[in-house]
């Protein structure tokens, strides 16, 4: 049993109080929605059915070839004649010949007097940038990397040739890579691909060329480095001046010096328990990694009021910083790593491909490293949440402000629902695989597990709790708000271990 430890000034409230009087919404007709490949990841299937590729592997391959053709020399000319025309017929007639070509995007970048030629190129340049947009590109890789057919190979090389945005080129290229046809003319990439085979010697001219990358591929790279590195990953950001990039990269170039020397594997390990606990004190702005013995590694200090935080590798942590308007990405020096804006988020949390999901009060979505929002959840009207949860399935487990748990499946349908009494906004709601529900239910001083069909199935008594959340052994790690404390309950629902905060409130303890 772990030792009880009291630490002055952990902190920790998780509270934005509960609205009321919301009004009650019809929930998505499962019957209502199409049923989905099993082979596409279903954030994909929007992209490639608004594109006419949700069908046959064949197509995307057709898809990408066809990005090659382009409107001839003299059909431009003839163009760019027909826009200056003072006939609007000609004119439309112009801009029907470019739309969606490659030359339109040259075009476009050149000066126009006329404001109606200007807007007609950007249109027509638009539409090119829309045949290959970056999350569409995306969805036609991994499409043809769960379906191969023969030709994908030519035509992803082919598509490479004439796309020039590195957003859109990347995806490409991790279709290569996992179909076993690298692209090695890039020097970073023939890097790349050593490394990720054992070629520990590549790691400092990977590091040593990684700098004029593109942010993409870098971040593609420094992602991989991090899981492999861990907890002696460099605290710097490979962010912002040349002076603060150059910190990092000889941080990196350290580390891999160290690691070739030592003869450390350059593979990612798969993740371990290692008994550390990462704590929130919501008062105090502080997140804390602890050790096995309870004892401080690492403490972020100003982080604004973050409602969720989650253990990455590279000794990293993601928070949604609510009272910030922002998601973030730290790591154990507190420097921001990743950052993306978002109003008052509740939830962030990491899933696949480095997507992050997540939740405020009004909007669930995943976004990519970029930027980019790679799946937005429908909200019906008038629903608002409280808490939320991606369920390893594709689900999603959601608190709402009209004191309902509700489990969403992969495609977005509602497929259970009932009542909750939950009065604390902020953070994750835990679902087991099978269905079970733990919900913390502050004013009535105890944490309540459902099975799926929301028959209660255990209680356990602790003061105002804030979060449950099970643990790998099958224990329940919860925190109060009113003792500023966590507390470990075993499977029998006895206390086994606490951690107490003189100065501040207490909202997430994370064992990991």
């Amino acid at each position: 049993m772990r030792r009880w430890l009291a630490i002055g000034g952990l902190m920790a409230t998780c509270a934005l109080l509960a609205l009321t009087g919301v009004a009650r919404t019809d929930l998505p007709n499962p019957a209502d929605a199409e049923v989905i490949p099993p082979w596409v990841i279903t954030g994909d299937y929007q992209h490639l059915a608004a594109a006419n590729l949700a069908g046959s592997s064949e197509d995307r391959v057709a898809y990408l070839q066809a990005l090659q053709a382009d409107v001839e020399p003299a059909t431009a000319e003839r163009a760019l004649d027909l826009l200056v025309s003072e006939d609007f017929a000609n004119r439309e007639e112009g801009e029907r010949l470019l739309a969606g070509t490659r030359t339109a995007v040259t075009l476009a970048l050149k000066p126009q007097r006329d404001a109606d030629v200007r807007a007609r190129l950007d249109r027509c340049a638009a539409a090119w940038r829309a045949r290959v947009d970056p999350l569409l590109m995306g969805a036609i890789g991994r499409a043809l990397v769960r379906e191969p057919v023969t030709g994908a190979v030519d035509a992803v090389r082919a598509a490479i040739a004439v796309i020039t945005d590195p957003e859109s080129l990347e995806p490409l290229h991790m279709v290569l890579e996992a179909l076993g046809e690298p692209d090695e003319k890039d020097p970073v990439r023939a890097a790349f691909t050593k490394v990720r085979s054992g070629d520990q010697t590549a790691l400092r001219g990977l590091i040593e060329k990684l700098d004029p990358a593109s942010d993409v591929l870098r971040g593609r790279v420094l992602e991989y480095l991090y899981r492999v590195a861990d907890d002696d990953a460099p605290g710097e950001p490979w962010l912002g001046t040349p002076e603060a990039r150059g910190h990092a990269r000889d941080a990196w170039l350290e580390w891999a010096d160290t690691a070739i020397q030592a003869k450390r594997p350059c593979l990612p390990e798969p993740p371990k328990f290692r008994d550390r606990t990462l704590v929130v004190l919501l008062d105090l702005g502080q997140v804390i990694m602890l050790d096995s013995a309870d004892k401080p590694l690492w403490v972020l200090n100003r982080v604004d009021f973050p409602l969720d935080a989650e253990p990455m590798s590279g000794g990293r942590v993601l928070l949604a910083e609510n009272q910030a308007n922002r998601v973030t990405i730290r790591s154990r020096t507190g420097a921001i790593v990743w950052e993306h804006a978002v109003t008052s988020p509740l939830v962030a949390q990491a899933v696949e491909d480095g997507r992050i999901f997540v939740a405020t009060r009004q909007e669930l979505f995943e976004v990519d490293r970029s930027g980019r929002r790679t799946r937005i959840w429908q909200r019906p009207e008038g629903e608002t949440y409280m808490r939320a949860s991606r369920l390893e399935d594709g689900g999603l487990g959601l608190i709402t402000f009209r004191q309902r748990f509700i489990r969403l499946d992969a495609e977005g349908r509602s497929v259970v629902s009932f009542p909750v009494f939950v009065t604390t906004s902020g953070g994750r709601i835990d679902v087991a695989a099978d269905g079970r529900v733990l919900v913390p239910m502050m004013t009535q001083d105890r944490v309540v597990e459902y099975d799926a069909a929301g028959v209660i199935v255990r209680s356990f008594s602790i003061i105002e709790p804030i979060v449950a959340k099970r643990l790998a052994s099958g224990h329940v790690m919860v925190t109060s708000m009113e003792d500023r404390m966590a507390a470990e309950f075993d499977a029998a629902g006895r206390r086994i271990w606490e951690l107490s905060s003189r100065n501040s409130r207490l909202t997430r303890a994370i064992r990991h």
